[in-house]
């Protein structure tokens, strides 16, 4: 899966300077709550679709976190 940009997306988050094979990531961010989008590739589709798990990496502490496939940024009405 890649990071991939978005409408709403206010800032771009650098790498460590340690990660040769990372790239910036676009999220949206009050201050607080950050929200990135992330698409999956052919065969992620096809290993999800055998029932694979999906593993979620965070560098440091482990902060709250959440995977949804809704769009965060639709309103209610419109979805």
């Amino acid at each position: 899966m890649r990071p991939t940009n978005f409408p709403e997306s206010n800032v771009n988050m650098q790498p460590p300077a340690s990660m040769d094979d990372c790239t910036p990531m676009p999220v949206y961010t009050d201050g607080t709550l950050f929200v990135s989008r992330w698409m999956p590739n052919r065969e992620d589709l096809d290993a999800l679709s055998r029932g694979e798990p999906l593993w979620l990496f965070v560098w440091g502490a482990q902060p709250p976190v959440a995977l949804e496939t809704e769009n965060p940024f639709t309103k209610p009405q419109e979805r």
